[in-house]
């Protein structure tokens, strides 16, 4: 997916702990959010997905796949750095 069509999702991923209300509404009402960003269809599945291969297909930076790993998985910001997240990504692919 190229840069164009990334926009949205980098966007919504990158905004998603510095705008008031993002984290909630992620939590409470995902497609508003989504509507909000205006993500395609494609790009709401592979967040409602969370895999690193539908989040790397639309197009999202692996740092902003990190947020989305810490968003979804409470516990990680705990236990997982960043040098510790690129080798799961790079296992998983």
């Amino acid at each position: 997916m190229g840069t164009t069509a990334s926009y949205p999702v980098n966007r919504l991923m990158q905004e998603l702990f510095t705008n008031p209300g993002n984290v909630e509404l992620f939590r409470a009402d995902r497609e508003a959010l989504y509507e909000r960003y205006g993500l395609s269809s494609a790009q709401r599945a592979a967040l409602d997905e969370g895999g690193f291969g539908a989040l790397t297909a639309v197009g999202l930076h692996p740092v902003l796949q990190m947020h989305h790993f810490m968003l979804t998985n409470p516990m990680a910001p705990d236990f997982v750095s960043v040098k510790a997240y690129r080798k799961m990504v790079d296992r998983n692919g």
